[in-house]
């Protein structure tokens, strides 16, 4: 389960098409240079995401 407290760098090494679906949602996360070592939650909700919505869609995707 993806929980907004997961570092962005783990999930990126755990899940490597999450990074492909945050940028279809609006929130270049790698490619931009962003820094990876920033949590999901807080990563989404600076780019003015909904950061529920996304993580229960990625959780539906990813999650095992």
């Amino acid at each position: 389960m993806i929980k907004p407290t997961d570092q962005i760098e783990d999930l990126i090494k755990k899940y490597p098409e999450l990074n492909a679906f945050l940028i279809s949602r609006g929130a270049n996360c790698i490619v931009c240079g962003e820094p990876a070592w920033d949590t999901i939650g807080e990563f989404l909700a600076r780019k003015g995401l909904d950061v529920d919505e996304i993580l229960a869609e990625a959780n539906k995707k990813f999650a095992d």
